[in-house]
């Protein structure tokens, strides 16, 4: 019976039909064809999107979506030009940067991208890169959106693990900034091969006033991570706490947000926490069939009885995370998948849980800028006006450089799990 709620649910997701539908319609196929009353499947579709750590994503989603505003954007890109546009590649080193800069500001790979590129790539095209290249360095780029705090899908992998968020966000920081910092090299190399432009070097002035005009965005993640590693706030409250900071930043200080502006907002951060909650719901029924089944039971047997089994599990989870975060479309979509799957498995073997969680973002981060349904790749493509097998190909020379930067941070744990255990403990 498993198997056959597994093959439906591929099945449809390969089709195009969206995660949470599909989820949603073979966990009912399983209650109608196994006996089990459906009142279970309306139980554990409710009680999973009523969690009260939960009510973190909203709050996040909503000061995202106002710390977005094209002014608060510019005077990250603007700071970052400072720092880095004087190395080869300028713009393209400018664009890794503010990329940065924003994940730590809206906690969302599509957004960054959407924000960084709608303001960079024309740029990039007036100084003479190549569109191609402007679209790969977005795409790219754009992927440490959800590692860098705060990142939505660490939030529900947090949840559905029963981990600190704090911890999950202070390991997403070695990571992130090892992604950003291998862009920025492969970038170097390309742009001084091909002879690309550079920014004029800022003086310590521009420097000082554009840091400045800055600080209080680039404050931003301080305060959220700071909160909650110092456990003066939950996480919820963290969100909060966000909303307010924000408000008070576009309205009351830049104040590029307009009350008029609100409707909108408002409406944005409705559907997309709407789309989430809807996934949760029908993840939970499907995490509930799993237990139920003991596929977790299955598979730790199946692990411990082969050699080498931590090794193999990790690369396991790193082939089927890079697998799937090729095909589903949604990051947390994904987490909600496949967390009640691995997640026993590695507390069976030893594998830290806040561990497997960056892996399995890391991994599809990666999934982000790789066809069919790569959602950075596809918002930049857009903007370019460029078919999507063209962008995807000038994403190719990042793409090795990435993997390896994934197997470093899964073979050495203490990448990942140093600033955790030192700033909250083990």
């Amino acid at each position: 019976m498993i198997a056959v709620v597994f093959l439906a649910l591929f099945g449809m997701i390969f089709l195009g039909v969206p995660i949470a539908i599909a989820m949603a319609t073979a966990s009912a196929f399983y209650f109608l064809t196994s006996g089990f009353p459906m009142g279970i499947f309306i139980q554990q579709f409710a009680s999973g999107s009523g969690s009260f750590p939960l009510l973190a994503i909203p709050f996040f989603v909503f000061a995202g979506v106002l710390m977005s505003g094209g002014g608060i954007a510019r005077r990250l890109i603007d700071f970052a030009n400072k720092c880095v546009g004087f190395i080869w590649g300028g713009l393209a080193q400018v664009s890794i940067a503010g990329s940065m800069f924003f994940a730590g500001v809206s906690g969302s790979s599509a957004a960054d991208s959407a924000v960084i590129g709608n303001i960079l790539i024309p740029q990039m095209e007036r100084k003479g890169y190549p569109k191609g290249f402007a679209v790969a360095i977005n795409s790219v780029s754009s992927t440490v959106g959800i590692i860098i705090p705060p990142s939505i899908p660490m939030v529900i992998y947090a949840w559905m693990a029963d981990v600190s968020v704090g911890k999950m966000f202070l390991a997403g920081l070695v990571p992130g900034v090892l992604f950003g910092l291998i862009q920025m090299i492969i970038t170097y190399f390309i742009a001084k091969d091909r002879d690309f432009p550079r920014e004029p070097a800022p003086t310590l002035s521009s420097l000082v006033t554009s840091f400045k005009d800055s600080f209080l965005a680039l404050l931003f993640p301080a305060l959220v991570l700071g909160g909650i590693v110092l456990g003066i706030v939950t996480p919820t409250e963290a969100g909060v706490l966000a909303v307010v900071y924000a408000l008070i930043l576009g309205m009351g200080i830049y104040r590029d947000l307009k009350p008029l502006d609100m409707p909108g907002v408002l409406m944005e951060t409705t559907l997309a926490t709407g789309s989430v909650m809807f996934v949760i719901g029908a993840a939970s029924t499907f995490s509930w069939i799993l237990s139920i089944e003991q596929v977790p039971g299955m598979l730790i047997a199946w692990f411990e009885s082969i050699e080498g089994g931590r090794i193999l599990f990790l690369l396991l989870v790193n082939i089927a995370c890079l697998f799937l975060g090729t095909f589903i479309g949604g990051t947390g979509a994904a987490i909600i998948l496949i967390t009640p799957i691995f997640l026993p498995v590695a507390e069976s073997l030893g594998v830290d849980g806040v561990h497997l969680g960056v892996i399995m973002v890391a991994n599809l981060a990666i999934g982000l800028f790789t066809p069919p349904v790569g959602s950075t790749l596809l918002i930049s493509c857009r903007i370019a006006r460029m078919p999507v097998l063209t962008g995807f190909r000038h994403c190719l020379p990042f793409f090795l450089p990435l993997i390896g930067v994934l197997l470093l941070i899964t073979y050495v744990p203490e990448l990942v799990l140093f600033l955790p255990n030192l700033l909250i403990g083990g």
